[in-house]
């Protein structure tokens, strides 16, 4: 069994995949582009409301500590509560085990 090809049409697939590759790395440049544009106008923003609003800003911290303390308490409570009952299953385990040497 031969395999023929046609090389134009080879040629032809391969210069419309570098087109395309092309198109994809000028689309992911503006996007790029875009995204610096964004992140500037995002920080300056940010800026001139640090720099006019510096109360609503703390607050804002504040309440995000605030917050960040609470998810930590919160951590801290369920990571005991899993110690203790990896305890207590250890313990079962271990009564089982010995129901079992018994037997």
């Amino acid at each position: 069994m031969s395999y023929q090809y046609d090389e134009a049409s080879l040629t032809d697939t391969h210069l419309s995949n570098q087109e395309q590759f092309r198109k994809a790395e000028a689309d992911m440049d503006d996007m790029q582009q875009t995204l610096s544009r964004e992140t500037e106008r995002l920080n300056q923003w940010l800026d001139r409301l640090c720099q006019s609003e510096p109360d609503i800003v703390s607050q804002t911290k504040r309440a995000l500590d605030n917050e960040e303390e609470l998810l930590q308490q919160q951590i801290s409570q369920e990571t005991e509560t899993l110690a203790q009952v990896q305890i207590q299953e250890a313990g079962h385990y271990q009564n089982l085990s010995d129901l079992l040497n018994l037997l």
